[in-house]
């Protein structure tokens, strides 16, 4: 058992409740998250991504994180023309994918 150990890295807030310090051992578990995360896509986006099935398929095929930061980037616009012209410019980022 003289190998590397594994590392995880605790807010400091979440080790203050734990009374823990940098460098305690702590017995963890592990556990995988199957459940789907539901990711609204702004109108703008939506509708532009409807017109086009390929445009489409090809957003979905990419990573949940990418769709989150896409979708994110055109619904933070305050305007409306502004999040039109985002969700333009986020379909010919996912088509230049």
């Amino acid at each position: 058992m003289g190998g590397p150990k594994p590392l995880m890295l605790v807010k400091r807030g979440i080790m203050s409740q734990l009374n823990k310090h940098a460098g305690d051992t702590v017995d963890a578990t592990v556990k995988l998250d199957k459940n789907k995360r539901k990711i609204i896509l702004p109108v703008e986006l939506e509708d532009l991504l409807k017109k086009n099935l390929t445009t489409y398929d090809k957003f979905k095929s990419t990573a949940p994180s990418h769709q989150k930061e896409f979708s994110r980037w055109v619904g933070d616009a305050k305007k409306a023309e502004t999040r039109q012209i985002r969700a333009e410019k986020a379909i010919q980022m996912i088509l230049a994918k």
